[in-house]
């Protein structure tokens, strides 16, 4: 069963059950039948309301329908409604009124050819302004938008309850409903606005970020490339430094071998080396052929001169470690006889006993050095 807020009186307005007396009739909006007022003291009913009576075939739809224009047209005849109100359909953000004082209400009227309006608003002049359609199982066609926007009407859709419907017949003065169609006017909405700024501060924050990502790749770039190039120039410079150096180490060696070539050997090595010369320079008479046997007697005597010297420094390692060993040795024999002395001179122990001088133990008659 339907709880009804409101019903059609006598003289077809809109009666609220709070303003209902007893034995007035009321008829439903849809189906026209008598409908019973119920108040909160005839029964368990918590709330005062009107109901068919039994066995009623009414479905509610087309009540409501009825009812919420019925609603809209007493409260506007009563002045107690004055705005309707509706967010931007732009930007969600801002509460629009559009004022009803001025405007006549009509029912059921026609803009145009093929539409229909529930509620259509008239200016002074005749004009309309403003529709609102009551959307309870269908919404508005698209079609019907399209003629309304050709006659720039502004369009607004209902979609109502019982409650809210209650409410307008008891005197609210504010109507919130949905936009659907008509002239928005960016410039005197804030939440518009709002929405502008943002979205310039967005591609604001947008390009600076395109471009410092174009400069961080382009840095990014940039550093490798120097990185690659200091690298390989520090590569070279590096072969150069060692090339210098083996040269350097080649030139050492051999200043400090010929010396002693030329001391140690007599005359007959001259003759020898003098021979050995003109026999390469007889077999091997192509230039490459000679480098190359030159090449391979410079490189034996440098491989002797590096066996040499690598035996010589072993044995300077050698020398270095027994030095060392000595030295730990006789640190170590030193400490234990100062504390023997410190300890006698002392008084620590109560009397002189002799001392080995091998492992500077007491001497004993069966003393062994460990």
């Amino acid at each position: 069963m339907i709880l009804y807020p409101i019903a059609r009186g006598a003289d077809g307005a809109a009666v609220h059950i709070d303003a209902w007396e007893r034995g007035q009739v009321v008829t439903c909006f849809g189906c026209e039948e008598e409908l019973i007022g119920r108040l909160p003291h005839d029964g368990i009913k918590p709330t005062a309301h009107f109901a068919h009576k039994a066995d009623t075939t009414c479905g509610g739809e087309t009540a409501l329908h009825k009812a919420a224009k019925a609603a809209i047209m007493h409260a506007h005849a009563a002045r107690s409604l004055q705005f309707i109100s509706w967010e931007c359909p732009r930007c969600w953000r801002c509460l629009h009124r559009t004022d009803l004082r001025e405007l006549t209400l009509c029912e059921e009227a026609r803009p145009c050819d093929g539409v229909v309006s529930d509620v259509l608003g008239l200016e002074v002049h005749g004009d309309p302004r403003v529709a609102i359609e009551v959307v309870v199982t269908h919404d508005v066609e698209v079609e019907t938008l399209v003629r309304y926007r050709a006659l720039g009407i502004d369009v607004f859709s209902l979609r109502p309850t019982w409650g809210l419907i209650g409410d307008v017949v008891r005197g609210a003065d504010v109507l919130h409903v949905s936009h659907r169609s008509g002239n928005l006017d960016k410039a005197s909405c804030e939440g518009c606005q709002q929405v502008l700024r943002e979205k310039e501060e967005w591609e604001l924050r947008a390009r600076k970020q395109r471009d410092d990502a174009w400069w961080g790749a382009w840095g990014e770039a940039w550093r490798y490339v120097a990185a690659e190039v200091y690298t390989q120039g520090e590569e070279l410079r590096l072969l150069q430094e060692a090339q210098r150096r083996r040269e350097q180490l080649w030139w050492t060696a051999w200043e400090r071998v010929w010396p002693q070539i030329g001391k140690h050997l007599l005359d007959a090595w001259w003759i020898a080396w003098r021979g050995s010369w003109l026999k390469i320079a007889a077999q091997h008479v192509a230039p490459y052929r000679w480098q190359r046997a030159w090449q391979e007697v410079w490189n034996s005597i440098g491989q002797q001169h590096a066996e040499e010297e690598t035996r010589r420094a072993r044995e300077r390692e050698d020398e270095d470690r027994r030095f060392q060993l000595r030295r730990r040795t006789w640190w170590e024999t030193w400490s234990r006889v100062w504390t023997d002395i410190g300890q006698r001179e002392s008084g620590l122990k109560a009397a002189w006993r002799p001392i080995c001088r091998n492992c500077r133990g007491d001497l004993t008659q069966d003393h062994r050095c460990p």
